[in-house]
């Protein structure tokens, strides 16, 4: 082995399988008789050579009873001498056979040949087993940072080990409402969790359930971290009784969280009334840029001409073998300057999912269409060219297999050519531009220009006093827009209407209603802005899909107006429906 190449990441790596024997009461009582210590906390820095017995700290050099080793990856240090630099004591309990560390207010405990230590009594995780080397007990160094919260940093065989006053532990601690519950019931958990520094970063539950179904004692688990790396536990156990407040179904119907899936009779669905879909046509020209969906090759996937508001839709998949970058290059097309004013947009990606790139790059546009999020204004003289859009000027190049999906608008005062382009990472777009090949699609998938890119749909009519359904991209009560291809100047169909957004305006929803979202065509992940509220859902099971439905809003016990803007997710099936729900009333308690 070349200690020179144990790096940090190393040093933290997979533990020692070695099953070693534990020192002898006896002798582990005489070598901590020779050497415990006690005193206060030190800081500074403890410099430590894998291979050697020496060690620096504040200018003196100190020499330890073994050297640090590693062993399968893990580094073992003295414990003993460890106590000495820390001046903390050093003891044996011989009732438990483990050795105790004590160093400010915390307490380390140890048993050879275990890959678990103690802090302050609660059990934690090691990479490798203490073990004995000649009455020395050798621990994992990183168990002493971790368990002290001590900074420890490697460069090849050096470590470096920030001694200093260790910081509080996090205390879990959480209560519920009641200690026992109906099935259905809803259960009340309050995180009283506490950290003297405010530093907890991570939360993270098991057995928790927002209601539970079958009887019986249920014990959850609450575990939060510092940012320090330390972590604590607590647990409590609640009585699930035998009688029902709620099924399954009545209760997602009632609390199921806005985003989660609940059940539907997908088949149902087919029959169900439908609310008569007449819609205006307003808005941005859509330049939708989807094919080709696989790029092979550097080249212009789409371009056209286009004066005032337009809106983008980019999906395009890197194929090419090399890394990419995805562009939209405006140029002033005409003879007088011109003005272009950027909207709401949303970048995602580079990702190996078509679908989740679709989903956020959405998610991430309502939300700015929601906040009024904007680039600043552009100005271009005739002739002048420049790359659009921040968000997706940042995203970082294409990797071979990944997705880029971008919706964005931008409006202009003058006759502006937008080319939509792929380039090498590290070219100038720009440059490049002039000798860049137009692409034609290799697969059938559509790109084109299309006018009028909202559709609104302004109903006055009661809705909610009865189940119904509102069906959308289904090329019958929707049909699809027609436009043509910039490129090729040919007749261009928006299959599934990718890109245009849907501005549902509902005036009178009975109180107590449920709308949700019903994917109709197979996997589909997306987001809605529902009263402003940007609302993200997913389907991705291979088999039942059109029998869930996720959850976009309740009505409460008045009438309200229900305003969503919804668009068809790039990388998702279709077609959709929107259902509208009457809930059921809420048990008396």
């Amino acid at each position: 082995m070349r200690l020179a190449k144990w790096s940090l990441a190393a040093l933290l790596a997979a533990g020692s399988s070695e099953v070693l024997k534990p020192l002898s009461a006896r002798a582990e009582s005489a070598a901590l008789a020779s050497g415990a210590v006690s005193g206060t906390n030190v800081s500074g820095k403890l410099f430590l050579t894998v291979g050697s017995a020496n060690a620096a700290f504040e200018g003196q050099t100190y020499m330890a009873a073994r050297p640090v080793v590693v062993k399968k990856g893990v580094t073992y240090v003295a414990l003993r001498f460890m106590a000495e630099r820390l001046q903390g004591s050093l003891s044996a309990d011989p009732a438990t056979g483990e050795t105790v560390l004590s160093a400010g207010g915390i307490s380390l405990r140890y048993k050879a040949g275990s890959k678990q230590f103690k802090v302050d009594g609660v059990a934690r995780a090691m990479n490798g087993a203490p073990y004995a080397d000649r009455y020395v007990l050798m621990v994992p160094l990183t168990s002493i940072a971790q368990g002290l919260n001590l900074p420890l940093s490697a460069s090849g065989s050096s470590l470096v080990l920030q001694l200093g006053a260790p910081h509080a532990l996090p205390q879990a601690y959480f209560e519920t409402d009641k200690p026992s519950y109906k099935i259905g019931e809803p259960v009340q958990f309050s995180d009283l969790s506490t950290d003297a520094e405010g530093a907890i970063v991570a939360r993270s539950w098991t057995g928790k359930q927002d209601a539970y179904f079958e009887p019986g004692d249920r014990t959850v688990t609450l575990t939060v971290k510092d940012r320090y790396g330390s972590v604590s536990a607590f647990s409590r156990t609640i009585r699930i009784e035998d009688e029902v407040m709620y099924t399954k179904e009545t209760y997602d119907l009632l609390f199921a969280p806005v985003g989660q899936n609940i059940a539907v009779d997908g088949v149902g669905v087919k029959t169900m009334e439908a609310l008569p879909y007449t819609y205006r046509t307003e808005g941005p020209v859509l330049l939708r840029s989807t094919g080709p969906e696989t790029v092979y090759e550097e080249g212009i996937l789409y371009g056209d001409v286009a004066t005032g508001p337009v809106r983008f839709l980019l999906h395009h998949k890197n194929s090419s073998g090399r890394k990419m970058k995805l562009h939209i290059v405006a140029t002033n097309a005409g003879t007088t300057s011109a003005t272009l004013t950027p909207g709401a947009s949303g970048a995602a990606g580079p990702t190996y999912s078509p679908g989740q790139a679709g989903k956020m790059s959405l998610a991430r546009y309502l939300s700015a269409l929601s906040s009024g999020t904007a680039d600043p204004a552009i100005m271009l003289e005739p002739g002048q060219s420049a790359l659009l859009f921040a968000d997706l000027q940042s995203l970082p190049a294409m990797s071979d297999s990944d997705v880029i999906t971008f919706t964005g608008e931008v409006s202009s005062d003058a006759e502006i050519r937008y080319t939509v382009l792929m380039t090498t990472e590290g070219s100038d777009p720009l440059l490049a531009l002039p000798s860049l090949p137009a692409l034609d699609p290799r697969e059938w998938i559509v790109r084109g220009t299309f006018a009028g890119a909202t559709r609104t749909f302004d109903y006055a009519e009661p809705v909610g006093d009865r189940m119904v359904k509102l069906s959308l991209t289904d090329n019958a009560a929707d049909p699809f827009q027609e436009g043509t291809d910039g490129i090729l100047n040919t007749v261009a169909l928006n299959s599934g209407n990718y890109g245009l957004l849907y501005n549902i305006k509902l005036r009178k929803v009975a109180p107590r209603t449920l709308i949700v979202f019903n994917p109709r065509g197979g996997m589909y992940a997306g987001a809605a802005l529902v009263n402003g509220r940007t609302v993200t859902f997913s389907h991705l099971g291979a088999a039942g899909i059109q029998n869930e439905a996720s959850v976009l809003y309740r009505t409460g016990d008045a009438e309200e107006e229900v305003d969503i803007a919804i668009s068809p997710a790039a990388g998702s099936n279709l077609p959709f429906v929107l259902l509208f729900v009457p809930m059921p009333d809420a048990a008396s308690g």
